[in-house]
């Protein structure tokens, strides 16, 4: 068993190394075990259902992960896990969440290869700017839709006429009326008790988001944030400590991955590879329940 404090002690102890070696390391190990594993994009199949092409990439991730660990960019230390705890971790990793009170009381379960359990909805404009006057109508329009489950935010693009700058005091505004606005809208969808499961877009800041998290806002006991790596395969404390606050209270957290091809993560095969040791990343680090990778293309 490995606790998430003895993660911190390994930020703090663990090997140094130059985040710039540490880049060029993530390409070079990738490129490596594209080779090893044999992994070949098909263009003209960009979502394969070739069951020994996905273990084995499942496989080349985990080698991965093994190989790099976790790089915390505030000491300049990795982060290193065993394959024993990383299956650990796998074998205790949450099998449903739940969001949303009431009548919209939804959980998420665990679905397999080929499940017919039907999927769980998150419908949400996240990534996507949006002017502050059209921003509630705009989140309503997702909490409205029959099929979502949980809903979640647009990124605001001024908060009472004011732009969001990282750091500010505007930025805590912008984080509170974020939540306030969510709410909003869930009561003019009709919906005022559905999950949502990534309360703050409009703040990147632990001291804002945190702020923001509060019952009279409009945050429910189960809603949720979202946790973000840094790609590729990195942590700092400002995640981490909102790491902390989650874990003592009744807010549900998920990962947030963006490997970018063409980046230090190399081609579409190599990214895939990434792509998949981030979710051990997310899984130890973060102890999150569940997981939402978005691969970028650097030149799209």
């Amino acid at each position: 068993m490995i606790g998430f404090w003895e993660v911190v002690r390994r930020s703090e102890k663990g090997p140094f190394i130059k985040e710039g070696d540490f880049d060029r390391k993530v390409g070079m190990a990738a490129a490596q075990l594209v080779k090893k594993y044999d992994i070949r994009y098909d263009a003209e199949q960009p979502v394969p259902a070739d069951d020994d092409l996905a273990d084995r990439v499942y496989q080349a991730g985990l080698e991965l992960f093994l190989e790099l660990g976790i790089y915390c960019r505030d000491t300049s230390r990795l982060i290193m896990f065993s394959q024993d705890e990383v299956e650990w971790a796998l074998k205790y990793a949450p099998k449903t969440v739940t969001y949303g009170q009431g009548e919209e009381m939804r959980t998420m379960p665990h679905r397999r290869i080929e499940d017919v359990t039907p999927p769980f909805c998150l419908c949400t404009p996240v990534g996507c700017t949006v002017p502050e006057e059209q921003f509630v109508s705009m989140v309503q329009s997702y909490a409205q839709e029959p099929l979502s489950d949980t809903f979640s935010s647009a990124f605001s693009q001024t908060v009472q006429g004011r732009p969001i700058k990282s750091g500010t005091p505007q930025e805590v505004e912008a984080a509170i009326w974020n939540v306030i606005k969510l709410r909003e809208a869930a009561r003019a969808a009709g919906r005022p008790q559905i999950g949502i499961h990534n309360l703050v877009s409009n703040a990147e800041r632990t001291d804002a988001t945190l702020a923001a998290m509060q019952a009279e806002f409009g945050a429910q006991p189960n809603d949720g944030l979202a946790l973000a790596a840094t790609a590729e395969m990195k942590v700092d404390y400002e995640r981490l400590k909102k790491a902390v606050f989650l874990r003592h209270t009744s807010y549900n957290k998920y990962g947030l991955y963006g490997p970018i091809m063409g980046g230090y993560a190399g081609g579409p095969e190599a990214t895939a590879l990434v792509h998949v040791a981030h979710h051990f990343l997310g899984l130890l680090a973060f102890e999150v329940q569940w997981h939402d990778g978005f691969p970028l293309h650097l030149m799209q």
